[in-house]
């Protein structure tokens, strides 16, 4: 009965009024509806169909509506048209819900279909723009009134507000690039970054205000707060850190990283600071080079200056042309210019030394005003202060100099207490070490003139060489440990390893060879050759020249030696002189020329002996002749060689034979008993002076008692020849008497004949 009744109204209302009205309370349909469904407790059911029964149906209209029960279940309508239906979910498409939205997928989308910019506007004003051809923007009056820019990008509030033809530019921030209207390619990031850009192109932008004031300069990057912030004209500028480049207007080619770095420059050019506050008070400097923080601080008008370290050249003002590296190197240098200075605390306190090149650890860290000064190692030159043209290589190296001046030091701790000591060069590790105002020394080995303070004019040439001078003055030791000992001698010249070591005080002497004078500690001595002289102690005016020549002298002076092994064979001999290899002398006042084993010693003149009557004293007409030549054996003999070297204790190094050849002479003994057995005081007889020599006989000294000789057997036969004379006088009167005698005779006998 109801359902016959509910047909009833619809068919009447239906007839009535063109409308369909589906309720249980006979009420109208409502004029703006074709069809008015109203129940309280009842639903709508429209056709449920599966997505594949959907898909099935012909033609749908447009605006037909199922409920899709399977792959995303919902309410679905045909937004497209019969021919070419395309199903929307309800609640998805056209209809976006303004508190979100659910079942959505991936074929929905906010947008066009058409090839239309899709816009944005809040309070009428446009705030987003998506552009077919290549804008696209988002924030109240981004690119508000852009006509033919494109390829554009901009983010936030008034973002490239300003832009008309300007391209391929990208705006993030409030107000970036605010003003732009025909620059191109630029990029802004930040809170009114790039705001005041009008033209400039290239130009990088990131950072609150960075490049705030640009309006015309170019390839330009701003990075961080206020970064490149008043820059109005200055192009290929880069600027990292906040307020780095802070107040650069025109300057070009700037480089800045770091919190204030470059902060007041101005219209400088070709710098680059790399650091917190580096090169921050600089203006118009240009081509300056500053990596970190606090590096050139002070900097103001200084150009082609390069600083590499926190602090360093903190304090330069308007210097040029100087390089520092390290922590704090060339901190205080104002207006100093052309100097170097690579380590911590450099040249820390220089303000105008100019030209010093400092290299190591707290290398020159004294100098103030001093000049042309070079230092390389930890703590080289540290306490120099107006010292000029020293050069320092080595830790600790000319560490105290001072004042001292044109000074070269290399090696670790070379020259190391030099003050104010000049002209001084020392190359080994402690060479010179302990000079404090000597000056004109040269040492080149660990440890040469180590000891040295006050001497100059000094050369050592070895390690430890003349390790022990201390005041002593133009002494040369060449060779390790030569003149090691020296602490007051002068005028020495050594050459050689341990030559001349034990030398103290000792002057003018000359050794050079491989121990040569070793123990040395007079004056005046010459030594040449391989342990020359090695014994000679207080010995002087002595020369040897040959390896191991005088090795024997300890105290014996005015001694000379030439030659291999040459030499006198004891200790305190005076006034020695031999002559070739194995040479011996053997007591004071001595020649000796050749060893046992010469067989000929001659030339082509005799040998000479002063003869000179008007120095000749005390004459006297005493030398015997017949007296002693009488007594003398002449022999012929063989020396044995061998056994004289054994008795003189000389270690031949040349080995001839052992015995020489037969010889014509005398033996010396015997000749000294002829001559003392008749009170004569003969000079040919030289008799042992100790007990290490032996006798000989000068055999010219035989001259003068045989010329004696001669003499007395002259004045004996003259004798004897007048009176043989006498005689034959006497014997002819005797034969003229005979003859008178034998002519009477002959006259008496003829007479009596008659």
């Amino acid at each position: 009965m109801k359902i016959l009744l509910l047909l009833l109204i619809l068919v009447l209302t239906i007839t009535a009024n063109s409308q369909v009205a589906i309720n249980t309370d006979a009420s109208a349909p409502d004029n703006s509806a074709m069809l008015d469904i109203q129940s309280t407790s009842k639903g709508f059911l429209v056709p449920r169909l599966t997505q594949v029964q959907r898909n099935a149906i012909l033609s749908p209209a447009s605006g037909l509506m199922i409920y899709q029960t399977d792959n995303t279940p919902g309410f679905y309508y045909n937004s497209g048209i019969p021919g070419s239906p395309f199903w929307l979910l309800v609640g998805t498409g056209a209809g976006w819900g303004i508190n979100g939205n659910s079942g959505t997928s991936a074929s929905n989308f906010i947008g066009t279909s058409d090839n239309n910019a899709l816009i944005f506007k809040v309070n009428n004003q446009v705030s987003g723009r998506i552009d077919p051809v290549s804008n696209t923007s988002l924030g109240y009056q981004s690119m508000n009134v852009a006509t033919t820019a494109n390829k554009n990008a901009a983010l936030g509030y008034q973002a490239m507000n300003a832009t008309t033809t300007g391209s391929e530019n990208a705006a993030f921030g409030y107000q970036a690039l605010l003003t732009n209207t025909d620059g191109i390619q630029n990029t802004a990031l930040g809170f009114q970054a790039l705001k005041s850009n009008t033209g400039g192109d290239y130009n990088v932008g990131i950072g609150h205000g960075a490049l705030f004031a640009n309006t015309l300069g170019n390839d330009n990057v701003g990075v961080g707060l206020n970064a490149l912030a008043t820059n109005s004209t200055g192009h290929q500028n880069v600027a990292l850190g906040n307020f780095a480049l802070l107040f650069n207007t025109s300057g070009y080619l700037n480089s800045a990283m770091g919190y204030n770095s470059l902060f007041s420059n101005t219209t400088g050019i070709y710098n680059t600071a790399l650091g917190s506050a580096s090169l921050a008070s600089n203006t118009t400097g240009g081509e300056n080079v500053a990596g970190g923080s606090f590096s050139m601080n002070g900097n103001i008008s200084g150009n082609q200056n390069t600083a590499l370290g926190v602090s360093s050249l903190f304090s330069n003002t308007t210097g040029s042309f100087n390089t520092s590296l390290g922590y704090q190197s060339l901190y205080n240098c104002t207006t100093a210019s052309y100097n170097v200075a690579s380590g911590y605390q450099s040249l820390f306190f220089n303000t105008t030394g100019a030209q010093n090149t400092a290299s190591g650890y707290q290398a020159l860290y004294s100098n103030t005003t001093g000049t042309n000064n070079s230092a390389t190692g930890i703590l080289a030159l540290y306490s120099n202060t107006n010292g000029y043209n020293n050069s320092a290589f080595g830790a600790r190296s000319l560490y105290y100099n001072a004042s001292g001046h044109y000074n070269t030091a290399m090696g670790e701790s070379a020259l190391y207490y030099n003050t104010a000591g000049s002209s001084n060069t020392a190359i080994g590790n402690g060479s010179l070490s302990s000079n404090t105002t000597g000056n004109y020394s040269t040492a080149v080995g660990s440890g040469a003139l180590g000891s040295s303070s006050t001497g100059t004019e000094n050369t050592a040439v070895g390690s430890s060489a003349l390790l022990g001078v201390n005041t002593g003055n133009r002494n040369i030791g060449i060779g390790v440990n030569a003149l090691g000992s020296d602490a007051f001698g002068s005028d020495n010249t050594v050459g050689g390893n341990a030559a001349m070591f034990y030398n103290v005080s000792g002057n003018y002497n000359t050794a050079w060879g491989k121990e040569a004078l070793t123990n040395g500690t007079s004056d005046l001595n010459t030594a040449i050759g391989y342990h020359a002289s090695f014994s000679t102690t207080s010995g002087f005016q002595n020369t040897s020249l040959g390896a191991n020549s005088m090795v024997n002298n300890t105290t014996g002076s005015y001694n000379t030696a030439l030659g291999y092994n040459t030499g006198p064979n004891a200790g305190n001999l005076a006034n020695s002189t031999t002559i070739g290899i194995d040479a011996t002398g053997t007591a004071t006042d001595q020649v000796r020329i050749g060893n046992v084993f010469v067989n000929s010693i001659g030339g082509y003149a005799n040998w000479s002996n002063i003869s000179d009557g008007r120095f000749k004293e005390n004459l006297t007409e005493n030398v015997p002749g017949l007296a002693f030549i009488t007594q003398l054996r002449p022999v012929t003999y063989r020396l044995n060689r061998k056994a004289i070297n054994a008795y003189l204790g000389i270690e031949a190094t040349y080995q001839g034979d052992a015995m020489s050849g037969i010889t014509s002479g005398f033996v010396a003994q015997e000749v000294e008993k002829a001559a003392k057995n008749i009170g004569y005081d003969f000079s040919g007889v030289d008799a042992p002076k100790n007990d290490k020599d032996v006798y000989a006989l000068r055999y010219s000294d035989f001259v003068v008692p045989l010329v004696k000789a001669v003499q007395e057997q002259e004045q004996t036969i003259q004798t004897l020849q007048n009176k043989v004379n006498d005689q034959s006088v006497m014997i002819k009167s005797q034969q003229d008497e005979l003859v008178e005698l034998r002519s009477r005779l002959d006259r008496l006998e003829a007479n009596h004949a008659k």
